[in-house]
Protein backbone atom coordinates (compact mmCIF):
# COMPACT_ATOMS: atom_id res chain seq x y z
CA UNK A 1 0.00 0.00 0.00
CA UNK A 2 1.00 3.56 -1.10
CA UNK A 3 0.30 7.20 0.43
CA UNK A 4 -3.72 7.19 -0.08
CA UNK A 5 -3.78 11.26 0.95
CA UNK A 6 -2.28 14.26 -0.53
CA UNK A 7 -3.15 17.72 0.52
CA UNK A 8 -5.48 19.46 -1.95
CA UNK A 9 -5.19 22.38 -0.20
CA UNK A 10 -8.49 22.32 1.63
CA UNK A 11 -7.37 23.21 4.71
CA UNK A 12 -3.86 23.71 6.80
CA UNK A 13 -1.64 20.76 6.04
CA UNK A 14 -0.64 18.56 8.99
CA UNK A 15 3.03 17.24 8.35
CA UNK A 16 3.46 13.32 9.82
CA UNK A 17 7.30 12.64 9.64
CA UNK A 18 7.90 9.26 10.96
CA UNK A 19 11.72 9.59 12.45
CA UNK A 20 13.80 7.31 14.39
CA UNK A 21 13.11 3.23 15.03
CA UNK A 22 11.48 2.26 11.62
CA UNK A 23 13.56 -1.36 10.35
CA UNK A 24 11.29 -2.20 7.39
CA UNK A 25 7.64 -2.98 8.80
CA UNK A 26 4.71 -2.15 7.68
CA UNK A 27 3.30 1.31 9.18
CA UNK A 28 -0.08 2.52 8.79
CA UNK A 29 -1.38 6.46 9.42
CA UNK A 30 -4.88 7.65 10.09
CA UNK A 31 -5.91 11.23 10.60
CA UNK A 32 -9.77 11.90 12.51
CA UNK A 33 -10.28 8.31 11.40
CA UNK A 34 -9.52 8.45 7.89
CA UNK A 35 -6.36 6.19 6.04
CA UNK A 36 -4.06 8.27 4.95
CA UNK A 37 -1.29 6.49 4.76
CA UNK A 38 0.10 2.58 4.36
CA UNK A 39 3.70 1.24 3.72
CA UNK A 40 4.53 -2.33 4.18
CA UNK A 41 8.11 -1.24 4.41
CA UNK A 42 9.66 1.60 6.22
CA UNK A 43 13.18 2.13 7.10
CA UNK A 44 14.27 5.43 8.89
CA UNK A 45 17.55 6.52 7.24
CA UNK A 46 20.19 6.87 9.63
CA UNK A 47 22.03 9.64 8.23
CA UNK A 48 18.85 12.26 8.59
CA UNK A 49 16.71 10.41 11.15
CA UNK A 50 14.19 10.21 8.28
CA UNK A 51 11.73 7.35 7.31
CA UNK A 52 9.33 9.11 5.65
CA UNK A 53 6.39 11.72 5.81
CA UNK A 54 3.32 13.20 4.30
CA UNK A 55 1.28 15.89 4.62
CA UNK A 56 -2.79 16.23 5.34
CA UNK A 57 -5.36 18.69 4.77
CA UNK A 58 -6.98 18.98 7.46
CA UNK A 59 -8.89 22.67 8.92
CA UNK A 60 -10.32 19.84 11.99
CA UNK A 61 -8.65 20.92 15.54
CA UNK A 62 -8.17 18.68 17.26
CA UNK A 63 -6.84 16.21 15.07
CA UNK A 64 -6.00 12.96 16.05
CA UNK A 65 -3.14 11.29 14.28
CA UNK A 66 -3.25 7.33 14.75
CA UNK A 67 -0.06 5.17 13.93
CA UNK A 68 -0.08 1.70 13.90
CA UNK A 69 2.91 -0.48 13.50
CA UNK A 70 1.51 -3.86 12.82
CA UNK A 71 4.40 -6.26 12.44
CA UNK A 72 5.21 -5.18 16.27
CA UNK A 73 1.39 -4.76 17.45
CA UNK A 74 2.06 -1.61 18.40
CA UNK A 75 -0.57 1.50 17.79
CA UNK A 76 -0.22 4.93 19.25
CA UNK A 77 -2.17 8.41 19.18
CA UNK A 78 -1.49 11.93 19.50
CA UNK A 79 -4.20 14.80 19.58
CA UNK A 80 -2.67 18.13 17.79
CA UNK A 81 -5.21 20.82 19.62
CA UNK A 82 -3.73 24.08 18.41
CA UNK A 83 -3.63 25.30 14.67
CA UNK A 84 0.03 26.43 14.79
CA UNK A 85 1.38 22.90 15.86
CA UNK A 86 1.35 21.17 12.06
CA UNK A 87 4.37 18.75 12.46
CA UNK A 88 4.02 15.64 14.64
CA UNK A 89 7.11 13.36 14.12
CA UNK A 90 6.44 9.65 15.17
CA UNK A 91 9.75 7.72 16.64
CA UNK A 92 10.07 3.87 17.95
CA UNK A 93 11.92 4.22 21.00
CA UNK A 94 12.03 0.68 23.66
CA UNK A 95 8.95 -0.56 21.76
CA UNK A 96 6.97 2.19 22.35
CA UNK A 97 5.58 4.85 19.33
CA UNK A 98 6.87 8.22 20.85
CA UNK A 99 5.39 11.54 19.07
CA UNK A 100 6.67 14.87 19.08
CA UNK A 101 4.38 18.09 18.02
CA UNK A 102 6.36 21.12 16.68
CA UNK A 103 5.17 24.62 15.59
CA UNK A 104 7.86 24.40 13.34
CA UNK A 105 9.06 22.42 10.47
CA UNK A 106 12.00 19.51 11.90
CA UNK A 107 15.61 20.03 11.41
CA UNK A 108 17.15 16.96 8.84
CA UNK A 109 21.20 16.82 9.18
Amino acid sequence: MSSVDEPTGGGPALHVALHDGFEGWGVEVRVNGRDVYGKDEVWTDPRIGLADSIDVDTADRPATVEVRVPDLGITGSVTVVGRAMRYVGVSIEGGMLRFRQSAVPFGYA
